[in-house]
């Protein structure tokens, strides 16, 4: 298969066939003539393959469909003589094409769907081949901003509640011990010492030093650390953040629409009232969502 010499006859001189069969010419040759590279899809041209009339595109539905305008007319012709034409009738099986995509359209699963989908066959999965300027890609790149601002609530709700727990300890400390350093322990003392914004690495390495150190922020009326305690309403507008549904005014097109509006008033607003004059009395005569309405809007806001 290999060539070179038969090890059984010692005969020297064969050829590589597997070299003349699969080199690169015979492989690109074959690639091509099933449309695999280019993709082409020529391979579907053939008779020998399976075809489903109804499938746009289908290059031999228009055969499929004579084929069976002919039947129906020869079997009609045979009952009106007479004979059980049924014996001999075909049907021909249209169907309708179907898309595989795994979530409706306009819907919040698909944006979400669309936002984890990080390939193009990925997207194509979930909408079944699509434009990617659907109002679910524009949502979709939304998302990514959305779950940012979430997990920087997060962060900032699980701090501020921690610094709630310091403080409560630190207060329950205090209170229960009159103040006293010299009568706390040193769990106590870091306990305190952290709500003062003490580090663990600069409050000290044995008891003495914590309480030196405790003191010393008494004397200076040193408070402790300021926060903002995580209310009901923080929750809340977390939660309304979560379950925000993202709309088409939210995303980087409806941003644009926004600042072209306001570059449209702006530029309206610097003309002449005669200027404003004329361009009204021009624009009555132009269809909303026009080329000629996006023409006039384009010079107006380009002035």
């Amino acid at each position: 298969v290999f060539g070179g010499t038969d090890p059984v006859t010692g005969r020297p001189g064969y050829r590589n066939a597997f070299a003349v069969a699969f080199n690169k010419a015979k492989n690109l040759g074959a690639w091509a003539k099933v449309g695999a590279a280019p993709l082409t899809e020529a391979c579907l041209n053939s008779e020998k393959a399976r075809h489903e009339a109804g499938v746009d595109g289908d290059p031999l539905v228009a055969m499929l469909r004579n084929m069976q305008l002919h039947n129906d007319t020869c079997c009609l012709l045979l009952r009106r003589r007479g004979y059980s034409a049924d014996l001999l009738s075909a049907k021909l099986d249209e169907r309708e094409a179907q898309t595989n995509e795994v979530t409706e359209p306009n819907t919040k699963e698909r944006v979400e769907a669309l936002a984890k989908a990080t390939t193009h066959g990925e997207r194509f999965h979930v909408t079944g081949g699509s434009h990617h300027t659907s109002d679910a890609m524009f949502k979709s790149a939304e998302v990514e901003v959305k779950e940012l601002e979430i997990g920087n609530m997060e962060k900032d709700k699980k701090s501020r509640i921690e610094f709630e727990r310091i403080e409560n300890a630190a207060t329950s400390i205090l209170e229960n011990n009159n103040q006293n350093a010299a009568q706390l322990t040193a769990p106590q003392l870091k306990a305190v010492l952290l709500w003062y914004g003490i580090q663990p690495k600069d409050m000290g390495k044995n008891n003495a030093e914590m309480r030196n150190k405790f003191n010393s922020i008494k004397e200076n009326n040193k408070g402790p650390l300021a926060y903002q305690k995580w209310t009901t309403e923080d929750e809340a507008a977390l939660e309304g953040l979560k379950n925000k549904e993202i709309l088409l005014a939210d995303t980087a097109l409806g941003r644009l629409k926004e600042t072209r509006k306001r570059e449209f008033h702006a530029a309206f607003d610097a003309m002449t009232p005669r200027d404003q004059e004329v361009y009204l009395e021009n624009y009555k005569h132009i269809n909303y969502g026009s080329i000629d309405h996006f023409v006039v809007i384009r010079d107006l806001v380009m002035v």
